[in-house]
């Protein structure tokens, strides 16, 4: 019986992380699971963090309100621009280099990880990293901080439903 749960949860693990990256943006985001984590991340670290002034000489204030999140052309593909009132723009290292030589400072991004299942448990993760450009196509990620959201498949809902976020930071 607990294989065949196990065969069962892992089923729908490979299609509901990897159909999204294929289908078209018919996906809505209440179902991708990596919008889920987002949003769960997001959530958390501005309940957690959002009272902090984080802004210095050299990094931009982070806005949990208007995110920016490294663009990859497999995870981010279908993912929304909105997640409740919060705003996402998805971009590559050289759309974000033309961001921060406007802000002339360090400027925070989002980067996700594909999902990893152990121990019937799915894990998404992301770090997040003050990122820079010195000179043409020369870009700088310093890691700052993260999140892993995990969660856990719940057989009467037929459906993933976040467990827990853990913040980590340096």
């Amino acid at each position: 019986m607990k294989q065949r749960n196990l065969l069962a949860l892992l089923l729908c693990v490979l299609f509901a992380v990897t159909v999204p990256a294929q289908t078209p943006k018919t996906e809505t985001p209440e179902r991708n699971l990596y919008a889920i984590a987002l949003g769960a991340m997001l959530d958390e670290m501005e309940k957690r963090w959002g009272y902090i002034n984080d802004e210095t000489a050299d990094q931009a204030r982070r806005d949990y309100r208007n995110v920016l999140v490294e663009k990859n052309d497999v995870l981010t593909h279908n993912l929304p621009s909105s997640i409740g009132e919060r705003r996402i723009r998805y971009l590559s290292s050289e759309e974000l280099g033309v961001i921060q030589k406007k802000a002339r400072k360090q400027i925070p991004v989002i980067r996700i990880f594909p999902a990893d299942l152990r121990s019937e448990k799915l894990t998404i993760g992301f770090n997040v990293y003050h990122f820079s450009q010195k000179k043409k196509n020369h870009f700088y990620f310093a890691l700052s901080d993260g999140a892993t959201v995990t969660f856990q498949f719940d057989c009467e809902k037929k459906r993933f439903e976040v467990e827990s976020v853990e913040l980590w930071g340096i």
